[in-house]
């Protein structure tokens, strides 16, 4: 009687299923690598807005900037203190004089994002202290 060379049928499901788990385990990996890119690239963009308007702002003068007094809200848009800087983001901002203290202005600006990636609404709040 020859030995008979190959594999069982046995053997070939076997190694099957093992590849199918590993399979599926990378894509699941890839899928949620990809999920993760975009929110990275969402917060990204967040903070890069709100640093552009804050920098707008610090590069004025401090009496422009405190003329109109107290102004702008970063809960509700205010008109003349809120823009959208692409249609799924809106921005923010809010001059309070004489906070902390006399001579002092606190500066806030809020980005906010619509898109709906992982997890509830995303946002991103800087604050500056200026003094005259």
């Amino acid at each position: 009687m020859k030995a008979q060379r190959g594999f069982t049928f046995i053997e070939t499901l076997i190694s099957l299923a093992v590849l199918s788990i590993a399979v599926i385990s990378i894509v699941q990996m890839f899928t949620l690598s990809a999920k993760q890119n975009a929110v990275a690239a969402d917060l990204t963009k967040l903070t890069t807005f709100a640093q552009d308007k804050m920098e707008e702002l610090k590069s004025m003068k401090y009496k422009v900037l405190i003329a109109a007094g107290d102004v702008g809200s970063v809960t509700t848009p205010v008109s003349g203190y809120y823009d959208d800087p692409e249609p799924e983001y809106q921005r923010l901002w809010q001059i309070d004089v004489g906070n902390p203290t006399p001579g002092m202005t606190t500066v806030r600006v809020k980005v906010i994002s619509s898109r709906k990636l992982i997890g509830t609404l995303k946002e991103c709040e800087l604050v500056i202290t200026r003094s005259t």
